[in-house]
């Protein structure tokens, strides 16, 4: 029960970390907070992204994820569950940074995210 316990917390704490729940879009620059809105405040111009990456996570709907990348690295990700404009979202970020293609989901990489 406690190792059970112990991986809901690091799972839990890596989904509110890793997940930018609080998005704001200027003209050229995209601010994000994780931690229910509640974490610290970070800002990039859109400038600083080589681009966007998209991932479809199957759970108990389909839901996408919209990562900004930079250099090889998910530096925003951005999900269609906690976002409601999710689709107007993608579409600002669309026309601001290059799509990079999809990204097969992978719990896995997920997982290490939240450690690394």
């Amino acid at each position: 029960m406690f190792f059970i316990s112990i991986v809901f917390i690091i799972l839990v704490f890596g989904e509110l970390r890793t997940k930018a729940i609080s998005i704001n879009i200027y003209e050229d620059i995209i601010s994000s907070k994780s931690f229910l809105g509640f974490g610290k405040k970070r800002q990039f111009d859109f400038k600083y992204f080589d681009g966007y990456k998209t991932s479809i996570l199957i759970g108990s709907g389909f839901y996408e994820y919209l990562y900004l990348m930079h250099k090889d690295k998910k530096v925003i990700k951005i999900s269609q569950f906690y976002h409601r404009n999710y689709s107007e979202l993608k579409q600002i970020i669309a026309t601001k940074t290059k799509n990079l293609g999809d990204e097969p989901f992978s719990l896995l990489d997920e997982f290490l995210e939240v450690f690394f």
